[in-house]
């Protein structure tokens, strides 16, 4: 009879959409995933990214370290050649005293 044709061409209708919300819920599924991977990879490049900047702060003040480190060791050297330069000076000069 009519009704039941209308009644069973509703009935694959609902069916035929339910079965595409199940693809699609099942898509939705693979794309949360997806998305969750994503964000696992995006922390993992910022904890890297972190890890460079400190590595990059740890060497900046390693060379600072080494450049006034250098500083120093060039600034004694001169205070020890200024000093051995006055000694030799006043030894000259007592040489010359006795000379004369």
């Amino acid at each position: 009879d009519e009704f039941g044709k209308k009644e069973a061409f509703f009935e694959a209708k609902i069916s035929q959409v339910l079965h595409e919300f199940g693809k699609v819920d099942k898509m939705r599924g693979q794309l949360c995933d997806q998305l969750n991977t994503v964000k696992t990879k995006m922390s993992q490049v910022v904890l890297e990214n972190s890890c460079i900047g400190n590595a990059l702060n740890m060497q900046t003040e390693e060379v600072q370290r080494l450049k006034y480190l250098h500083e120093s060791a060039i600034q004694s050297k001169e205070t020890e050649h200024r000093i051995a330069l006055s000694r030799l000076k006043v030894s000259l000069e007592l040489q010359m005293e006795k000379g004369l």
